[in-house]
């Protein structure tokens, strides 16, 4: 994974101890949306014990950042100078995401109850990935030759923020056509 991905949704593990700390590193980004997270205290490694205690966490940002960026929110030392880490990825579905914090599509894993799950807003996972995807509108329009002004009225922010993606598509798709 390219860590300078710039991404508004992140999948993070922290290995602060307390839930007050996480709250804390929460409360302290100023482009967070929401978050949910869990503390995984019964998850067993491939020698069958217990793994190290760790929190997962998922985030909504208002504007996309790095990991390096989001993860330095979640990093810190022991008192002996020892770092405590933070890894993380772009998430791919909010929703798949939140079922993850309790191993809900994982049966051979521990099992966490939803309630453990402390949430600024549980329905922001779940509206995200109901949001129509009309990719494809979006594509045969910058095919047929659509205005911008018209498509940025149309399909908003969501097209601004990946019209050059949108755009490289569109050209792979007519050089296709042309082969």
């Amino acid at each position: 994974m390219n860590k300078n991905n710039i991404v508004r949704s992140w999948s993070l593990v922290s290995y602060l101890h307390t839930a007050e700390e996480i709250e804390v590193r929460l409360q302290s980004i100023p482009i967070l949306s929401a978050y949910a997270y869990i503390l995984h205290d019964m998850d067993i490694n491939e020698n069958g014990e217990i793994k190290t205690p760790h929190f997962h966490i998922a985030i909504i940002l208002k504007q996309p950042t790095t990991l390096n960026r989001i993860c330095s929110y979640f990093k810190g030392e022991e008192t002996d100078g020892t770092p405590i880490n933070c890894l993380g990825k772009p998430t791919i579905s909010n929703s798949a995401i939140y079922d993850y914090l309790t191993h809900k599509n994982e049966p051979e894993k521990h099992q966490y109850s939803e309630t453990a799950i402390i949430s600024s807003n549980k329905q922001k996972f779940q509206e995200i990935e109901t949001q129509a995807d009309n990719t494809f509108d979006i594509l045969e329009d910058l095919l047929n030759g659509k205005q911008l002004r018209e498509m940025v009225r149309l399909y908003g922010r969501d097209f601004l923020i990946h019209y050059n993606q949108y755009k490289m598509l569109a050209f792979d798709i007519k050089e296709e056509e042309n082969i």
